[in-house]
């Protein structure tokens, strides 16, 4: 059986599509979109089955896997990120010059902001670039500067809002359901 809900988004904008499929045999519980798109397509002309099983008791299984699997979510998008090994030896470099009292400590502070963010292989190879230009010179408001602009043409906002609601069975609005017949 086939389950969509809907519910608001954590941040209170937008809502959220959840789709869930229940085998009514197994109990297994299948949340992969695309999985379940493969499992409901069907051509316009196949005639509807209206099955024999226990709506609400499935409906519950399914409400049972959307809330722990949202708050894993919300617990893995809490959870501090990784940073790449560059990251972190720029991180100890501007927290030198900090201390080094060699550059504006707003900016340097705005770049360790920056600096603790997940980055993908383009940006720790423009890390990298600046990190040996300053090796070779040991300009440290340059390395700053460089490190803001990035921040500045790259850097994700953090949230300023309040803490997120959590998602509770209440929340869920039943959107439709589907006996499949395979």
């Amino acid at each position: 059986m086939f389950f969509y809900f809907q519910a608001p988004r954590a941040d209170g904008q937008g809502r959220r599509h959840l789709w869930r499929y229940v085998g009514a045999g197994t109990r297994d519980v299948v949340e992969n979109r695309f999985e379940i798109a493969r499992l409901i397509a069907c051509p316009p002309e196949e005639p509807r089955y209206v099955g024999q099983q226990d709506v609400f008791v499935l409906q519950d299984k399914a409400i049972d896997h959307v809330l722990p699997a949202e708050r894993e979510a919300e617990a893995r998008a809490a959870a501090p990120t990784t940073v790449g090994p560059i990251q972190q030896t720029v991180t100890e470099t501007v927290k030198e010059c900090i201390r080094r009292r060699t550059v504006d400590r707003d900016k340097a502070k705005t770049c360790l902001s920056f600096l603790g963010q997940p980055m993908g292989k383009a940006l720790h190879a423009r890390l990298g670039a600046l990190y040996e230009g300053w090796g070779a010179k040991k300009d440290d408001k340059e390395l700053v500067e460089a490190i803001h602009t990035m921040s500045e043409q790259f850097g994700k906002e953090k949230s300023s809002r309040g803490p997120t609601r959590r998602l509770t069975r209440e929340d869920l609005e039943l959107i439709c359901y589907e006996y499949l017949s395979c």
